[in-house]
């Protein structure tokens, strides 16, 4: 309970794409892909063994100074002082948290 995680990701038109084919035996597995990216959207959510406390989703990348806001603005008031229920926060290594 004392836990929350945050984590990133991001999507574009591209990101879609099937990535494996299947034709019969001797046949090529022909498909038509979208080579263009279109808009990219990422988000970045707060989640607890209760669901989520914290979300947001933004046109483009993360940079260090969005990620700092999301922490500071969303997530950081919903937590609490150690030992309590959300007073941990587990995040990877991502260059955007440093």
């Amino acid at each position: 309970e004392e836990f929350v995680f945050v984590d990133e990701m991001s999507k574009n038109d591209h990101d879609t794409a099937r990535r494996y084919g299947r034709a019969l035996s001797g046949e090529r597995a022909d498909f038509v892909d979208n080579f263009v990216r279109g808009d990219r959207y990422s988000m970045v959510a707060a989640i607890t063994i209760d669901g989520y406390i914290a979300t947001r989703v933004i046109p483009g990348s993360f940079n260090a100074d969005e990620f700092r806001d999301y922490i500071t603005e969303q997530v950081l008031p919903e937590m609490n002082p150690y030992p309590a229920s959300r007073s941990i926060l587990i995040m990877d290594n991502c260059r955007i948290h440093h």
